[in-house]
């Protein structure tokens, strides 16, 4: 137990026996009654928590209130580690001394953090003298009118970042914006650029580096600045396997990080040709130009007005987006689109969604009369073989509709077939797939239902994505027999009507195969397409 004992002058000494069991004296000054028994009853809690190994996370922060001159008293009785004064100016380069790994823009953003701090606290401040006060005062300084509250979110978040590391190193016991909250912001003006779009205007660039850059941000992903003037071509470039591996300074920094992987589609592909044979022999550069200049920046935005496209804000940040919502959009895993763009998923899903307008306008539609009626006729599966249906337009169009997500969105321009490995890209374009289901309406002889335009077809599309890989090859089993079957019959009776040239047709095909509609996977006649109530087991 310490003794408090009152001196002339309203002056205060604490007398406690100390760890190695002699009585200690320490002089408080002047002070008030209050203060002084709350320093004693503070000092007890510390000499408990001496005795039991080391300082409370409570005991700590009383300590570094404490005034120098009484700090360095009690540290001379008990073994308190010793007190270091850290201006804010001598944390400045301790800081950044640190972070010499971090790309240019960083930097200099976190230098801009650091010049709002010395201009609201002055570099000779002491971190320790800093409180939660100060800190809310000094965001409520940032908060100017002509501040965008996304720059104050940001110098905030490097300002928790900062004083996290004074922390950690032992500076300060604890953060003085450790509540204030802070970090990136969503973006509210990022626009979906349709890569039909982009075309138009890299036509316009004639730049042959300019026009691989905005081709690079918009086909792969890559970060504007930061990625391209990394790339060599023997190094990150393989034609033969169509991938492209970036190296990332931005995150090299954390394991695994530092290479991404991209593929190069044909979009991509025949920009970086053209540039590979405009390249110098001994120059291995895949991007001439280094970080981009506000020249460049205009000429982009300059051929963006010849090419008769709206100009859409985020010039380079909306490209990349856009690659990130395509490669979602097109059915690739979250997590693996998030690799190859170099963000985590929930970085990807709040700062790089860009909708597509087309998306909006299909599913505006979604609920037209038309397409209810083609739903529910899908629903209900097929009354009759020789029925084609009431309304062949509006299932014509249905069957459109279930083209891939890219052709509706202005994603991409090709339909979706079954394939060895399921729903796979087909070579023939929309305009095509329609004629051909005309076709197949007008020319059904026997009375079957339209490949393209079969009920229970559209319900095996529909379910397709939800399917096992078991399930997956017994479907395509069904189709191959019935091809197989189909051909055969075709040959005994010398005509070419069963002939078939995608696995989808031959599908649609397999309504004319015999009795047995309704049989389950397994049983009845080889071929038998199932009936919807297998279908809703699959």
């Amino acid at each position: 137990m310490a003794s408090l004992i009152a001196e002339p002058g309203s002056r205060w000494r604490i007398e406690f026996t100390g760890l190695d069991g002699n009585r200690k004296r320490v002089r408080l000054g002047r002070m008030r009654d209050s203060a002084a028994s709350s320093f004693k009853e503070r000092l007890e809690h510390l000499l408990e928590d001496l005795a039991g190994g080391g300082p409370s996370s409570d005991s700590r922060r009383w300590l570094d209130r404490l005034a120098d001159q009484l700090y360095a008293r009690l540290g001379k009785m008990l073994p308190v580690q010793r007190r270091v004064s850290v201006t804010l100016g001598e944390l400045r380069k301790q800081f950044m001394e640190s972070r010499k790994g971090l790309e240019s823009e960083s930097r200099r953003k976190l230098e801009k953090t650091f010049d709002h701090l010395v201009e609201s606290f002055g570099e000779a401040r002491l971190l320790r003298e800093i409180n939660g006060e100060h800190a809310t005062e000094w965001r409520t300084w940032l908060e100017q009118p002509n501040r965008r509250l996304a720059t104050v979110k940001t110098h905030v978040g490097n300002a928790r970042t900062i004083f996290a590391w004074a922390v950690k190193s032992k500076l300060i016991v604890e953060s003085p914006f450790e509540h204030q909250r802070g970090g990136s912001t969503p973006s509210d003006s990022l626009t979906f650029v349709p890569w039909e779009s982009v075309e138009l205007v890299l036509r316009k660039i004639k730049s042959p580096d300019l026009r691989l850059r905005v081709a690079l941000c918009r086909y792969a992903g890559l970060r504007v600045d930061s990625e391209p003037p990394r790339l060599r071509w023997s190094e990150h470039v393989d034609f033969e396997g169509r991938m492209l591996r970036v190296p990332c300074r931005k995150t090299q920094r954390y394991t695994g990080k530092s290479v991404r992987v991209v593929p190069i589609d044909d979009r991509l592909l025949s920009h970086l040709q053209l540039r590979h044979r405009l390249k110098l022999a001994d120059d291995d550069r895949v991007c001439q130009i280094g970080k981009l200049t506000g020249t460049h920046k205009a000429t982009v935005e300059a051929s963006i007005k010849r090419a008769g496209v709206a100009r859409w804000p985020k010039l380079f940040q909306a490209l990349r987006a856009s690659y990130s919502s395509e490669l979602r959009a097109n059915g690739v895993p979250t997590d693996f689109a998030s690799k190859m763009t170099g963000h985590s998923a929930e970085v990807d899903r709040r700062h790089y969604t860009a909708i597509p307008e087309k998306l909006l306008q299909w599913v505006a539609s979604m609920y037209s009369p038309e397409k209810q009626a083609a739903r529910k006729a899908a629903h209900r599966g097929v009354e009759s073989v020789g029925t084609v249906g009431k309304n062949p337009d509006a299932e014509r169009r249905k069957a459109l509709e279930i083209e891939h997500f890219a052709a509706l969105a202005g994603i991409g321009g090709n339909g979706w077939e079954m394939g060895d490995e399921g729903l796979e890209p087909s070579p023939r374009s929309a305009n095509r797939l329609e004629n051909r289901a005309i076709q197949d309406v007008g020319g059904a002889e026997s009375g079957a239902l339209s490949p393209i335009l079969d009920p229970v077809l559209l319900q095996v599309i529909d379910r397709w994505p939800a399917l096992s890989a078991r399930k997956r090859r017994a479907v395509l089993g069904i189709v191959r027999a019935s091809v197989g079957k189909v051909r055969a019959q075709g040959k005994r009776q010398g005509t070419g009507e069963s002939r078939t040239s995608s696995a989808v047709s031959a599908a649609g095909g397999l309504t004319q195969c015999g009795a047995g509609r309704g049989a389950a996977f397994g049983r009845g006649a080889p071929g038998v397409f199932p009936e919807r109530p297998v279908l809703e087991n699959l």
